[in-house]
């Protein structure tokens, strides 16, 4: 659930919003002057992001290393290990 606030009522009542996002899991998105300014997420919800962010970027990585070097499917190496 996606919840929209002003920055005054977050000032305003700061525990009571973090305890709604705690309890409920909503996501707080925080407007200043109209303008977005913060959101608020459950930890573990940032945890996720941060996490795909990692391997979105680790992927892009390991594309840019070599793009014309052949790869290996998963199963390939698993049989050459035995594993299948």
């Amino acid at each position: 659930m996606n919840k929209t606030i002003s920055i005054t009522e977050l000032k305003t009542n700061t525990a009571k919003v973090l305890e709604e996002v705690k309890v409920s899991g909503t996501t707080i998105s925080v407007v200043q002057r109209s303008r977005l300014a913060a959101v608020i997420l459950e930890p573990a919800v940032y945890e996720q992001l941060l996490t795909a962010l990692e391997d979105l970027e680790d992927i892009k990585t390991l594309r840019s290393l070599n793009p014309n070097e052949p790869t290996v499917s998963h199963e390939q190496i698993g049989k050459e290990l035995g594993l299948i």
